[in-house]
């Protein structure tokens, strides 16, 4: 991950301006620590006269409103992985001998580490993810 990047996303998850949520990049209640990354890079393409990438529509399945980014809901999409320089859409570090990876932030944020918990990560792995 891009240096400057990194540095946006720890700040912004350490600022208090983010709820923290699981299994989605937004929900109603809060962001994912990826969903976070999507929304600095809103904020980023807002400011150049863009478009939000973030739409609401209501899902039957999860009977309740879905928050995608660029139809994205639960993955980083493209254009914010190319932005930030993430090597995957899962924010994977520690690669292993068999080409997998042995974390991920996504599921850092799924199983209950908190930002600040996930912050610590991103400044110690940021040149892996």
């Amino acid at each position: 991950m891009k240096k400057e990047i990194a540095d946006k996303l720890v700040t912004a998850l350490r600022s208090g301006e983010y709820d923290q949520s699981k299994l989605q990049l937004r929900t109603q209640e809060g962001y994912c620590c990826l969903g976070v990354l999507c929304d600095l890079y809103d904020k980023e393409q807002m400011a150049r006269g863009q478009k939000s990438g973030w739409t609401v529509q209501y899902s039957y399945t999860l009977e309740g409103y879905m928050h995608r980014y660029n139809d994205a809901s639960a993955t980083t999409p493209l254009a914010v992985q190319l932005w930030a320089g993430l090597k995957t859409d899962t924010g994977a570090y520690n690669q292993l001998d068999d080409g997998g990876y042995e974390y991920y932030l996504s599921d850092l944020n799924d199983s209950g580490a908190t930002f600040d918990e996930i912050a610590v990560v991103i400044e110690e792995n940021y040149e892996q993810l």
